[in-house]
């Protein structure tokens, strides 16, 4: 479903984008940072007080178990990740209540095999329809191309985790839809993030305090912890080549385009790849011309970067 405005300005990853993504991310660079994710995501269920919870649509019944909103899906990577630990916590909690493990119904089970994954009520949103197309597909959660910038098309307090991985963040509409008691899972770079690359232009920059700027945005949430995932990764010159290339750092390589991929990016600057524009190009100046295949990598060279995030978890306050 495409609920985008009429002649929106704002762009979502192209396919190429998403191919460089997904194959830097299946390889597994970023596993990392999606364990560190999946295991806030189980903290936050077994933490989250009792409360009814609404659903996503009018057309939805209410549902016994958390449901998972992620906007900024991209591949579905994180939310798959998200999904396969919050099963087996889900299923824990059954259990000890009921004495038996949750039934998994035929009504859960979606075409393509991703019963187990779509037992737990989801929703992959992006700006993107490629972006979403590929989420259903690797997780089988429910989809929805929508502009973030915008008043999202969701009941009120129907998210339990919301998750936002190298996103864009509208603080109001976020803190609209997660429900009292629920959380914001929030990925954010450090300054140290992917500096290899930046250091030659190669990715766009990264500002200090990202995490605390995100903190002191989200009024309506309070921090319940903070997590440093920073860990080296030795990469061929292809793997370099996904990694600035599934970005909005690929939109800018070799044009000097003004367009800094607005839609990426919330009012410190926050893009969707962990990059981050300075404050000039958020306001639209000129982007740095990044190098195709990163500082000093040839066709059979490695290079070392450093992967440096803050995994955020959030919990929204009662009003």
């Amino acid at each position: 479903m495409s609920l985008l405005p009429p002649r929106s300005r704002h762009r979502g990853d192209n396919a190429d984008m998403l191919d460089a993504r997904e194959r830097f991310l299946e390889a597994g660079w970023y596993a990392p940072i999606s364990d560190a994710l999946a295991e806030s995501g189980a903290e936050a269920v077994s933490d989250a007080e009792a409360a009814p919870r609404r659903p996503f649509s009018s057309c939805t019944p209410p549902q016994p178990v958390p449901r998972v909103l992620d906007m900024g899906c991209g591949t579905g990577y994180y939310l798959r990740a998200v999904l396969d630990r919050l099963r087996g916590v889900t299923a824990a909690h059954e259990s000890a209540s009921h004495g038996s493990a949750t039934h998994q119904t035929a009504a859960h089970e979606p075409a393509d095999g991703t019963a187990e994954a779509r037992a737990l009520p989801a929703l992959g949103c992006d700006l993107s329809p490629a972006a979403v197309s590929r989420t259903i597909r690797v997780t089988g959660a429910s989809g929805l191309v929508a502009d973030v910038w915008h008043p999202l098309p969701l009941r009120t307090g129907a998210a339990d985790v919301l998750l936002n991985v190298f996103a864009p963040r509208n603080a109001d509409e976020f803190a609209r839809v997660v429900r009292p008691g629920g959380a914001l899972l929030s990925v954010v770079p450090t300054s140290s993030h992917l500096l290899q690359l930046r250091a030659d232009g190669a990715m766009l920059d990264v500002p200090e305090g990202k995490a605390g700027q995100l903190e002191a945005h989200m009024k309506a949430f309070r921090l319940l912890s903070r997590t440093l995932v920073e860990f080296d990764m030795t990469l061929e010159a292809s793997d370099v080549a996904a990694l600035t290339g599934m970005g909005p750092s690929a939109h800018h390589r070799g044009s000097g385009a003004t367009d800094l991929h607005a839609a990426d990016s919330d009012a410190s600057g926050q893009h969707a790849d962990g990059s981050a524009a300075s404050e000039s190009d958020a306001s639209g100046s000129t982007a740095s011309k990044s190098n195709a295949s990163g500082p000093g990598v040839g066709d059979h060279c490695r290079i070392v970067v450093t992967a440096s995030v803050e995994v955020l978890r959030l919990q929204r306050m009662s009003a």
